[in-house]
C-alpha cells in the first residue's frame, strides 16, 4: 500500500489488481461495483491506476472514496506518518489522532473557508486561510447559532512534485452566539432548515418559495448540482 501511494506507483496498482481479482478486467469490474456501493454516481473506472483517459470521475466522488479509505486503519497509519501536527482549541497532536477524534465528535461544525494567502520560499510555504466555524445547537429549548471566526495557519513543504502539509494552527478572532429565530418570528414547520428564515420573510410578501433547492440539509440535492457543474467544466455535460 505504501508503494501504491507513490506518485509513480501506477504499475503497483495494476499488479495488486491482478493479485486480488486474477486479471485487470476482473479488478476493474470490482472497482466499479465498489464505486457504485459508495454512491460514486459520476465515476467509471477502466484501469486499476486511473491513468487511462477512459477513466472518468469528479471531485465529489473522489471525496467519497477518500473518506472510505480513511476508515481503513492501515491506510490511516500510513497517512499519519506525514509530519502533520494539528493545534486547535480542543486538540493538539498528530494527523491520525486528529482524524480519529474528529470522527467521534457529536457536534457537527462545518468550516466555511474564505480567502487564502500563500507565501513561498523554494520548497517551503506558509498559508493563512480565513475561516468561520459554524454549528447549530438547541440550548435550554432555544435553537442557537454559534459562529467562531479564525485564521488557519498552515506550513507545507514540497516532497518530489507533491506539496504536503506539515502543521496546522488556528488564530482565534472572535465568536458569537445568537438565536436562530427572533421570538417574534415563527417559521412554518414545513420550511427547510437551511433557508427557513428566508422562506418565512420573503414568503410573507406573497412569493412562492421552492422547497427543493440545494442545501446542507439535503446533501443529495447539493451533490447533484456540483456533479452537474463539474460535468459542464469537464465538457461532458451541457447546461440547458
Amino acid at each position: 500500500m505504501e508503494g501504491l501511494l507513490l506518485p509513480s506507483g501506477d504499475n503497483i496498482a495494476d499488479k495488486l489488481g491482478r493479485w486480488v481479482s486474477g486479471s485487470d478486467a476482473a479488478f476493474v469490474v470490482k472497482m466499479n461495483k465498489t464505486a457504485k456501493e459508495l454512491g460514486m454516481t459520476n465515476t467509471n473506472y477502466s484501469d486499476a491506476s486511473g491513468v487511462s483517459s477512459a477513466t472518468v470521475s469528479n471531485a465529489v466522488d473522489q471525496m467519497k472514496i477518500a473518506q472510505a479509505a480513511m476508515e481503513n486503519p492501515v491506510f490511516r497509519e500510513i497517512v499519519a506518518r506525514l509530519p502533520f501536527l494539528v493545534t486547535v482549541f480542543w486538540y493538539k497532536g498528530d494527523a491520525e489522532g486528529f482524524i480519529q477524534t474528529s470522527s467521534k465528535m457529536k457536534t457537527v461544525a462545518p468550516h466555511k473557508l474564505n480567502n487564502t494567502l500563500v507565501w513561498l520560499n523554494g520548497k517551503r510555504a506558509v498559508a493563512v486561510c480565513m475561516a468561520c466555524i459554524q454549528t447549530r445547537k438547541e440550548i435550554e429549548g432555544v435553537s442557537m447559532d454559534l459562529s467562531s471566526y479564525v485564521r488557519l495557519v498552515y506550513t507545507a513543504f514540497k516532497d518530489a512534485d507533491i506539496w504536503k502539509i506539515a502543521s496546522m494552527d488556528a488564530i482565534y478572532e472572535k465568536d458569537s452566539l445568537v438565536p436562530v429565530s427572533p421570538a417574534s418570528v415563527h417559521p412554518s414547520n414545513t420550511c427547510r432548515s437551511s433557508y427557513m428564515l428566508l422562506t418565512s420573510m420573503i414568503g410573507s410578501e406573497g412569493y412562492a418559495i421552492d422547497q427543493e433547492l440545494p442545501g446542507d440539509d439535503c446533501p443529495e440535492l447539493s451533490d447533484a448540482l456540483l456533479s452537474k457543474v463539474e460535468g459542464w467544466l469537464a465538457n461532458v455535460y451541457k447546461l440547458p
